[in-house]
């Protein structure tokens, strides 16, 4: 379960959606990013790795493993059907994901944008290319909450059947 915005547990926190904000959940992303890109790259072969998180933003969830699995070719996504026993499965409830979102400008409060392709993304928004695994510097360089590629739906989303 990595760090990630909160957003799903406003319901049996309510206090915290006061603390919410777009930052929040556009911040956590590389953070997320960087963790399972290290989980894969630390996995034996043929092993499993399970990404979780608590939250309900496709930029911290279907981003995250859309860009994993299009930076690390060896992973795959599995089907729960494929990946867990019956009785675990009986009792699980499940959707498929998002393949199409839009990526909220990092001051969303005050601008109201949405961004549906990293082209519309104005450049003062935009985070400085870096290493598609790197997570952000923790004191130094821009704020985590500037725009990413990553952040956005690849063209092939829904054949990933995220």
């Amino acid at each position: 379960d990595v760090p990630c915005g909160g957003d799903g547990t406003l319901r049996k926190s309510p206090a915290k959606l006061s603390r919410w904000s777009v930052a929040a959940g556009l911040g956590a992303h590389a953070l997320q990013l960087a963790i399972l890109l290290r989980g894969a790259a630390l996995l034996r072969p043929g092993g499993r790795l399970v990404y979780s998180t608590c939250a309900l933003d496709p930029l911290q969830d279907e981003a995250v493993v859309s860009a994993a699995l299009q930076q690390e070719p060896a992973l795959a996504l599995l089907d729960p059907a494929e990946a867990l026993p019956p009785e675990t499965l009986a009792s699980l409830r499940y959707s498929r994901g998002l393949s199409s979102w839009a990526v909220p400008h990092p001051d969303f409060e005050t601008e109201r944008a949405m961004y549906r392709s990293w082209e519309e993304v104005p450049p003062a928004v935009r985070a400085p290319s870096t290493a598609p695994s790197a997570a952000p510097a923790a004191s130094s360089g821009p704020p985590r909450s500037l725009l990413r590629p990553t952040m956005f739906p690849p063209d092939e989303a829904g054949s990933l059947a995220l």
